[in-house]
């Protein structure tokens, strides 16, 4: 047997602990980031080289696995609201960069509400919702100063655009079946540039936000 294929020793200390947890997470990445199809827990654990049940010994299901991932992919985002600005460009132009080259993070974003919250424990779907409500959050915090605006038309205003950019990121990444049947044709609907599309419904959003609210005052 091959030092790759020999079954890990059982972690027994938290740090071994915390390192085989990440490692089952690492694998999941790397299967995604290898293939379009949706890996199963057997295939996570083979990546990870451990037994089926131990994935179990560290997450309730495998949809569980996905959606820490998905926390982790988020961490970049979390930090931009770390980092003053002055113009509602500049936040713009970060956000819509980490869409654009962060794939895997889109995917999973779009397969959460449809999939992988269905078959999760309460105190986790709990504290996933949650951190994603505290990273909106500060988002909105860092554009208040900028537009002027309240913490509740600035949250509506960021968590409408991370979901139009998820329709958006869809539109713009079609399956293989479709690619191969407009391979061919020119047609409008099969040729949207991501990166074009996201700063369009980003400033229709913001200009939206900013008219509406001229409007009531």
């Amino acid at each position: 047997m091959s030092a790759k294929n020999k079954p890990k020793l059982r972690a027994r200390t938290d740090d071994e602990k915390a390192q085989r947890k990440q490692s089952i997470v690492d694998a999941l990445a790397f299967l995604l980031n290898d293939s379009e199809q949706v890996p199963s827990a057997m295939d996570i654990a083979k990546q990870a080289n451990v037994s089926k049940g131990v994935i179990y010994q560290y997450f309730s299901s495998r949809e569980e696995i996905f959606l820490t991932l998905l926390m982790q992919l988020s961490e970049p985002i979390e930090l931009l609201s770390k980092n003053p600005i002055e113009k509602i460009e500049d936040i713009q132009k970060v956000i819509i960069d980490y869409f654009c080259e962060n794939p895997l993070f889109m995917r999973l974003s779009i397969m959460a509400p449809i999939v992988l919250e269905e078959n999760i424990n309460e105190n986790f779907i709990r504290q996933f919702k949650i951190a994603a409500g505290e990273i909106i959050d500060e988002l909105a915090k860092l554009i208040m100063p900028i537009c002027k605006q309240d913490i509740l038309h600035c949250r509506n205003f960021i968590n409408s655009f991370y979901q139009l950019s998820l329709m958006k990121w869809q539109y713009c990444h079609p399956p293989q079946s479709v690619k191969n049947a407009f391979k061919d044709h020119d047609f409008w609907l099969t040729r949207f540039d991501l990166e074009t599309e996201l700063n369009l419904a980003f400033d229709w959003l913001y200009k939206g936000m900013i008219s509406s609210l001229k409007s009531t005052e």
